[in-house]
């Protein structure tokens, strides 16, 4: 064995060094350093030394071959820099031997290190030149073999002053945590200075997130952050930062917060991340405890800017920690004069009456605790015409007790109790109200009203109502345009989904919390005419509609639909509200009503002759909107204009049985309409929910069925019901998704879904007059 002391090593072959350096013949200078190679081979004693020696290069490479390179000689050629990511190294470590030359050229140019270890390799000993052969290893292109190298040195010479630097190189080559370097991280841990225990820290975090590992990277990361002084963490707080938002999870983050207090980046900015996680957990109780302590401490600094940001964010949170999964508020126009108003709203509740009573059963086990006399009715021995309540009194009897009427005065909420134990009190019964007695009850679903008078402000204040006060999970409602836009600013800035059943489609688009659902004049129209083009090849157009603004709608976008199709519209005429004679404008359609002279007019007029009718047109598009009594009346001019065989098309104001009795609506041979809900459909569902409805509400006085209201706030209701029975769905945020990716659900109205911007899709039926019902129409199939 060489001895590696480099003085000693001069002094014990000073003369034999000094012969080596003499200048002498080409043939002389082979012997030499064939016996250089002799006198090299003989003394590496290392097992790692030799394992080097096993691929000699050419001769021609002279001292080269002595000191083959760890990496592919081919890939070796350019020396490069290490690839460096965001997570690979935090600060620049210092390897340093003793040769000052090297140090310099390390980890840049490897290849001139390589160069320069030759020319002093004689000087150095075994120990020296293996740990600048691993070094100029791993600042090369392919480190493969860095792994069993710095293994086999470590094992030759486990008391290395190179030990600890052999140790970071192996580790900083490694992708992954091994029981290998697990072993040699205990012996590590004793004797590494700070620097080397800090850049350990710093692979070891490195190697844990490579294994996806987050949580051990952020605690060496945390550890190595204790090792720094406090410019050094103010720089590394970033690093910190970016591990930390890769963390969903609020309890790890809670668990480093107390684990770690003593660092001020804990102390300063995991709070608030933390609190941004109980958010986004909807952990929202202990978000609100969270955000009091941020706010106090804010306080304490007069951080104006923070105190407000986190007062916004605890009402926030104080709202949402107080939601009710299971009660959804109503907005409806309780109190109104106005008929069609009244009778909507009165449809619209029975609606939400049936769906209530469908409800799907709550868990058992989620039982809150509430005063038991404010959940009980207070009856009177009235004939069930009306609810008698107080100002926010939870009604919570059977719904059989309850008739919604269309002028309530209180707010009022009905509900259902699942597994309900509670005494019934009869009709002749008063309930004195006692002191409350918190008892737990079953959990039980509520609808809670508020009315919008037909106000703007009024509803925008029935809504604050129903989230702050009432506590309410969605709100469906309102009816009326005017006041669902006033109640779309008011979901959107309390973000909570807001289900409107306004026929103004424009409705949707005013927030991201902000659904509709009701018939849609856009789609009906495009149904209608998609129909009569594809299926019925009608290119030519007369339409008839009604002076309101669902025909004026209705007309216009029949009217873009045509023209986009290349459709022609060869006449339209508006009719008003209970018109008595369609002469002139069914004398327009066919031709007979041209421009003439006050001469002419009163010639034909003498003659009694009006001219032949013509037929310039494929379909009459004849619109009813809510004005159906007036198609008794125009039926029978289509028998006098010989109209009888033409196609007529129909919008939903056609879906009324009383067409059926209509005079000579028997001379109409080829009508077709459209609409989403048809009572008298064979649908199972459609079948159940008219034969629930006639049983819940025939008694009352002038029954007449379930209309399109009724279906509509039906189908929202028990949407609404069913997504709320998810836990996972029992936050605004979350209901609101759930709402925009529910599929097509079967409803009475047909199949229906929401797009991405709330507006609602429903598949479109036909269906055509029949001898006395009316008979659907099946579309072609892709197999027919």
């Amino acid at each position: 064995m060489i001895i590696c002391d480099p003085a000693h090593r001069r002094q014990s072959i000073g003369p034999f060094w000094a012969w080596m350096s003499r200048p002498s013949g080409c043939s002389c200078q082979c012997y030499k350093l064939l016996l250089l190679f002799l006198l090299w081979f003989i003394g590496a004693g290392s097992l790692a030394a030799q394992s080097l020696l096993s691929h000699p290069q050419a001769l021609e490479q002279g001292l080269q071959q002595l000191f083959p390179p760890l990496s592919d000689p081919a890939a070796s050629v350019s020396a490069v820099q290490p690839e460096q990511s965001p997570s690979r190294v935090v600060f620049p470590y210092r390897y340093r031997g003793n040769i000052p030359e090297l140090d310099a050229l390390l980890p840049a140019n490897p290849e001139l290190a390589a160069e320069e270890l030759i020319r002093q390799q004689a000087l150095l000993p075994e120990e020296e030149k293996e740990y600048y052969r691993l070094r100029i290893g791993a600042a090369q292109i392919d480190r493969s073999n860095i792994d069993s190298f710095a293994k086999a040195f470590l094992s030759h010479y486990p008391r290395s002053r190179y030990r600890d630097q052999v140790f970071l190189i192996w580790l900083e080559q490694s992708p992954v945590w091994t029981p290998t370097l697990e072993a040699a991280a205990s012996i590590f841990v004793q004797d590494a200075d700070s620097q080397q225990l800090r850049y350990y820290l710093s692979l070891r975090g490195r190697t844990a997130e490579n294994q996806g590992n987050l949580t051990d990277a952020l605690r060496y990361r945390l550890e190595e952050a204790r090792l720094l002084d406090t410019e050094q963490q103010k720089e590394f707080s970033k690093t910190l930062e970016n591990l930390f938002e890769k963390i969903s999870n609020s309890s790890v983050l809670e668990q480093f917060s107390n684990e770690f207090a003593d660092l001020p980046f804990i102390q300063q900015v995991l709070p608030q991340l933390r609190l941004d996680r109980l958010v986004k957990e909807r952990n929202y109780a202990e978000g609100l405890l969270l955000c009091e302590q941020l706010l106090q401490e804010a306080s304490l600094k007069g951080d104006r800017t923070e105190i407000l940001r986190l007062e916004n964010l605890q009402e926030f949170l104080r709202r949402r920690a107080q939601l009710k999964p299971y009660r959804v508020g109503v907005l409806l126009p309780l109190t109104t004069t106005i008929p069609t108003a009244a009778r909507l709203t009165q449809q619209t509740i029975e609606g939400l009456r049936l769906a209530l009573q469908e409800a799907p059963p709550l868990p058992k086990d989620n039982h809150t605790v509430e005063p038991l006399v404010d959940n009980l009715t207070k009856s009177t021995p009235a004939d069930n015409t009306s609810v008698t309540t107080e100002a926010e009194m939870v009604v919570a009897t059977s719904t059989d007790n309850i008739t919604p009427v269309v002028d309530f005065a209180d707010p009022v909420t009905f509900s259902r109790i699942d597994n309900q134990t509670t005494p019934q009190p009869d009709n002749q019964t008063e309930i004195i109200k006692a002191e409350p007695l918190q008892l737990p009850l079953p959990p039980r679903w509520e609808f809670v009203f508020r009315d919008t008078k037909l106000d703007s402000d009024t509803a925008r204040q029935g809504f604050r109502e129903l989230v702050e006060d009432e506590h309410v999970m969605a709100v469906i409602g309102p009816l009326a345009r005017r006041t669902s836009e006033a109640a779309a600013a008011e979901a959107e800035a309390l973000k909570v989904p807001m289900i409107s059943l306004s026929v103004t489609t424009s409705i949707a688009d005013l927030g991201d919390y902000v659904f509709r659902n009701n018939i849609s004049w856009e789609q009906e129209v495009e149904a209608l005419l998609d129909y009569a083009t594809e299926y019925l090849q009608a290119r030519r157009f007369v339409v008839l509609y009604p002076d309101s603004r669902e025909g004026r709608e209705k007309l216009r976008v029949f009217w873009e639909q045509a023209r986009a199709i290349g459709a022609q519209i060869q006449n339209i005429q508006r009719y008003e509200n209970s018109q008595k004679s369609f002469v002139d404008e069914f004398e327009s359609f066919t031709g007979i009503r041209r421009y003439r002279t006050d001469e002419e007019d009163a010639l034909i007029e003498k003659q009694k002759d009006r001219g032949v009718p013509e037929q310039n047109f494929d379909a009459i598009f004849l619109i009813a909107g809510d004005q159906t009594q007036d198609l008794e009346i125009i039926f029978p001019y289509l028998e006098v204009y010989g109209l009888e065989d033409s196609l007529i098309l129909g919008d939903s104001g056609w879906n009324n049985p009383l067409l059926l009795f209509a005079p000579k609506r028997e001379t109409i041979r080829h009508a077709v309409f459209t609409d989403s809900f048809f009572p008298r459909s064979e649908a199972q569902e459609v079948q159940h929910f008219v034969a629930e409805h006639e049983r819940f509400f025939y008694r009352y006085q002038g029954y007449i069925g379930p209309t399109a209201y009724t279906a509509y706030a039906y189908d929202t209701a028990k949407l609404l019901l069913q997504l709320l029975t998810q836990s996972g769905n029992q936050d605004p945020d979350a209901l609101r998704e759930a709402l925009l990716n529910q599929p097509p659900t079967q409803g009475v109205t047909g199949r229906f879904e929401f797009q991405p911007n709330g507006e609602v899709w429903h598949q479109m039926n036909f269906w055509t007059m029949g001898r006395d019902r009316f008979v659907p129409i099946s579309l072609p199939t892709a197999e027919d």
